[in-house]
């Protein structure tokens, strides 16, 4: 199915489904040529470091349907836009051997959280480049970024050739559709998309990164806690600790004397985890009476606290101890 139309002197361009964008003759409408498609849709961006890698098709891979366009006349560039929020300029001088000039991939749905990576005072300890920050997403995935132009060096990931600041998508459940925008419906079938069809639980809420940068804690809007190794980006810990979306996530402070992990949810819940002990549950703080937005560690006269607001129009300043396991006091 067709979604966009550009025609000029020259070219009619026809922007369709899967990524595809058709090459007409404007004075005889003759078929020209088809356009190479985009990055299919979950892949591993850390991997595509050459450019062959982008024009190899599998042939059950699915693509991001072309959404917009516009063409550069003078540059003979042309720009797509998809409905996965990715941009990519391709520049078609000889249509034989169209090439890319620039493409970007961005989150295709509202972004929940971010968090800079945390600088290290020595950088063989670092598992992501300095200047480097991590988003979630509504689109189920966790992204990682880096803005600095120059090479990285020292850590598992390298620059890639679609885009020139995102690093790594770290696609949560492996569900491609949620990488798409609702909003944009290219397939025909209907002329709405049905609301009630979509999974509105969907979706990656708070991300917070360990004090010595080895480990991303996420926790999704269906309640689910998942803990990152960053060097590896292996999966160490999943586990369904609330029953409703985690609005929050803290580590304590290495000055604290702890190795602590809070997650905070709207289901009124704060379970506070042991890091040091393989994430083992400590403790369950039941005092809000409504959702959880905020949990924060501090040390002050050689006490740990804990203070956590809500939508109950409470916080509370807890002070924890640590005999044989760690125990949270009342407030």
């Amino acid at each position: 199915m067709a979604s966009c139309i550009i025609v000029n002197q020259d070219y009619i361009f026809c922007g369709c489904a899967d990524g595809t964008v058709r090459i007409f003759n404007p004075n005889n409408l003759h078929f020209l040529n088809t356009m190479p498609k985009p990055h299919r849709l979950g892949v591993d961006i850390a991997t595509v470091t050459e450019a062959s890698r982008l024009f190899s098709n599998a042939a059950d891979a699915k693509y991001p349907d072309t959404v917009g366009m516009t063409f550069d006349s003078t540059n003979q560039w042309l720009s797509c836009v998809y409905n996965d929020h990715s941009l990519y300029v391709w520049d078609i001088k000889d249509l034989k051997k169209v090439g890319k000039v620039y493409s970007a991939l961005y989150h295709s749905s509202c972004v929940w959280s971010a968090e800079v990576y945390p600088e290290m005072k020595d950088s063989n300890q670092a598992c992501l480049p300095p200047n480097s920050f991590i988003t979630c997403s509504s689109d189920s995935t966790i992204r990682l970024w880096n803005m600095e132009t120059s090479n990285i060096h020292g850590t598992a990931l390298h620059r890639n050739i679609l885009s020139n600041d995102l690093m790594k998508i770290l696609l949560i459940d492996g569900n491609t559709q949620a990488l798409l925008d609702t909003d944009c419906n290219c397939t025909g079938l209907v002329d709405k998309v049905d609301v009630q069809t979509l999974d509105t639980k969907a979706g990656i809420r708070s991300v917070c990164v360990s004090p010595n940068g080895q480990h991303l804690a996420s926790g999704d809007r269906t309640g689910t806690l998942r803990v990152h190794e960053l060097q590896s980006l292996t999966e160490l810990l999943k586990v369904e600790a609330h029953d409703s979306e985690i609005l929050c996530l803290e580590y304590s402070k290495p000055d604290t004397g702890m190795n602590l992990l809070a997650s905070a949810s709207r289901d009124r819940l704060i379970h506070v985890l042991d890091a040091s002990k393989d994430y083992s549950l400590q403790q369950t703080l039941d005092d809000h009476s409504s959702s959880i937005t905020a949990v924060k560690f501090t040390a002050n006269d050689g006490k740990m606290r804990m203070i956590s607001c809500g939508a109950d129009k409470s916080i509370y300043f807890r002070t924890a101890e640590q005999i044989q396991a760690v125990r949270v006091c009342g407030s």
